[in-house]
């Protein structure tokens, strides 16, 4: 089983992450569970797939957990939740390298700015920071193909334009690489 947890997204972008991931692993033939919630003080979302049925018991222990604030580094308990041979990936405007000389962290270190990577004249579909969030996740963790991630989209909002929506999402990817 795979899992993935993602941090501080607002509510709607977490529960938004959540659907189109679900879809996107369905569409890949995986078996999933997911949630989302908000306790308050940080949103959470958990996407856990596989190749056979997925039990509805988080493991404690993600594969990949995405960051939206550099803060959740220092939270022991948002940390103690990725295997050690997991990754994390947290949105900043430092690099890796600098990230990694500022904690001390075992696991594979990816730093990304979610905020920058679509153009700020652009209105992105899905709102808020879902797409290059969902971007990073195809480019880092091999779980989702850019196809299924775009079809999920697709069925959320049968009004969304489908065009404005790859290019986005390919520019997105492109910004990745």
């Amino acid at each position: 089983m795979y899992e993935i947890l993602v941090f501080g997204c607002d509510e709607a972008d977490a529960a938004q992450t959540s659907s189109i991931l679900a879809e996107s692993a369905f569409f890949e033939g995986k078996e999933v569970y997911s949630y989302w919630e908000n306790t308050g003080k940080i949103s959470e979302t958990c996407v856990m797939l596989d190749n056979k049925p997925v039990s509805k018991v988080y493991s404690g222990q993600a594969d990949c957990i995405f960051l939206m604030n550099e803060k959740f580094l220092k939270s022991e308990s948002i940390m103690s939740r990725v295997k050690k041979s997991g990754m994390v990936i947290v949105n900043t405007k430092k690099d890796s390298k600098e990230l990694s000389g500022t904690i001390k962290l075992k696991n594979k270190l990816r730093s990304v700015n979610v905020n920058e990577i679509l153009s700020s004249d652009e209105e992105a579909f899905p709102k808020g920071l879902v797409l290059p969030v969902l971007a990073t996740l195809v480019q880092n963790t091999n779980q989702f193909s850019p196809k299924s991630i775009i079809k999920s989209i697709e069925k959320i909002d049968d009004q969304v334009d489908k065009d404005k929506v790859k290019k986005q999402f390919k520019s997105c990817i492109d910004v990745l690489k």
